[in-house]
């Protein structure tokens, strides 16, 4: 079974303007796991060389589960550092939002097209008709991103496997 995460490192690997390097050393690393969107900077600024456009995948995860269905959503970033280190640029600011809801759109249609070419990726049911998103930036002065939130659909078992608990003769006082 394939982990979303890992697909959308597999984008940002075949995706020409990314063409991430995978692994912790990565000399073009563009794909980042992070806790919540509050840590983001920390990951960025620890990476001076860290190049644009990049993305990441937030690792809290929301969702619900009714009638044997779980459903996480998934947070996934796509950021874009301006071309300057002027915040109070609007155009400039503008410009890097717009590149980072390109990289979105991208994806998007990747993503929409592998979920109906590929078997392997049949556990993996995100939604890409109603999405929501939202910009955040800047950060370090001249980084932007804008979010996407996907829900995803899993069917789980709700049978119980007695080895899972102590039997009641097992059971001590």
């Amino acid at each position: 079974m394939i982990d979303f995460k890992d697909v959308i490192e597999e984008w940002a690997i075949k995706y020409k303007p990314m063409q991430h390097t995978p692994g912790k050393t990565g000399k073009n690393k563009r794909f980042f796991l992070f806790d919540n969107i509050v840590s983001i900077p920390n990951i960025i600024s620890g990476l001076p060389k860290t190049k644009s456009p990049c993305v990441g995948y937030e690792l809290s995860q929301e969702g619900s589960i009714k009638g044997g269905k779980i459903k996480p959503t998934h947070v996934i970033y796509f950021m874009v550092k301006a071309d300057n280190n002027l915040a109070n640029d609007k155009d400039v600011c503008y410009e890097a939002t717009r590149e980072a809801v390109l990289h979105m759109k991208k994806f998007i249609a990747w993503i929409r097209t592998q979920q109906e070419t590929r078997k392997e990726l049949a556990n993996i049911n995100v939604e890409t008709e109603d999405i929501h998103y939202s910009t955040y930036g800047p950060f370090l002065n001249n980084w932007y991103a804008i979010f996407i939130e996907l829900s995803d659909v899993e069917t789980f078992n709700l049978c119980i496997d007695d080895n899972d608990y102590i039997q009641e003769e097992g059971m001590q006082e």
